[in-house]
């Protein structure tokens, strides 16, 4: 019995080892370029990730040389039609984490020029 427990606890820390995924990214400031401004991107599950304070969710497309976060404001039945953007992250995983950060639409709180930068990729 013990033995079963303690490949359980084994498998178990395998598996959420994979979500604890980090990528901390730097890029020069929108407002002082002489300052550098970062970024953290948490895996949540498999196919999305986090920004920073859990409020902004990315769906999440990779592969082994690539990471691209995805996440849009489109209205909903209820919503407001003047609400619109896609926000685009790309991390390039073959080429030395570059970064990339853009936003599409109306209501972008980033500016429409991208930021770019490069990334640390963690494992917690």
């Amino acid at each position: 019995m013990f033995q079963i427990i303690v490949l359980l606890l084994i498998f178990l820390s395998i598996c959420f080892s994979s979500f604890a995924e980090s990528y901390h990214c730097w890029f020069p400031c929108k407002h002082n370029k002489d300052n550098e401004c970062s970024l953290f991107y948490h895996r949540k599950s498999s196919n999305t990730f986090y920004e920073e304070k859990k409020w902004r969710v990315y769906d999440a497309q990779e592969n082994e040389d690539h990471l691209l976060l995805i996440r849009n404001g489109f209205p909903q039945k209820e919503g407001l039609p003047e609400v619109l953007f896609v926000e685009i992250v790309h991390i390039d995983k073959f080429d030395n984490f570059k970064f990339m950060k853009n936003c599409v639409g109306n209501s972008c709180d980033e500016p429409y020029t991208p930021l770019i930068g490069k990334c640390f990729q963690k494992h917690n």
